[in-house]
């Protein structure tokens, strides 16, 4: 499984990122599950639906209705344990599909379809006023 997610590096559809204490040596003799890889690939898409329409991230939280700061860290890479209800509550505010967003199959969504479903997240999206 190594060369296939060498392969995808080499592509420019992902690319390798280390923790702190692991070995790069170590991946000489490794095998590298597909869902693994896919990890490593998934935020650089949120991120791209993101910057595509010139959303920050704490806006992207607040119209996906997810705690504030959360995209930040999922597009750095600290958060490691994201459920899929939370990357599908992404997806509905960006219009891409989870096997799109987790996988890139399928089509990327248009521009168009992006902000149409931005607007909408922000029709549904309570305004908190200051007091």
């Amino acid at each position: 499984m190594l060369p296939q997610a060498l392969a995808l590096v080499n592509q420019g559809r992902c690319e390798l990122r280390f923790r702190p204490r692991l070995d790069p040596a170590l991946l000489l003799n490794a095998t590298v599950d597909t869902s693994t890889v896919a990890v490593m690939v998934w935020f650089e898409r949120l991120k791209e639906l993101r910057r595509v329409t010139g959303v920050s991230c704490r806006e992207l939280d607040r119209l996906a209705g997810t705690t504030r700061g959360y995209c930040w860290a999922l597009e750095r890479g600290s958060k490691h344990d994201v459920g899929v209800h939370i990357l599908a509550k992404y997806c509905a505010a960006l219009g891409c599909t989870l096997d799109w967003l987790i996988h890139g199959k399928g089509p990327r969504p248009t521009d168009e379809t992006i902000l149409a479903a931005l607007k909408k997240a922000a029709a549904m999206t309570p305004v908190h006023h200051a007091s």
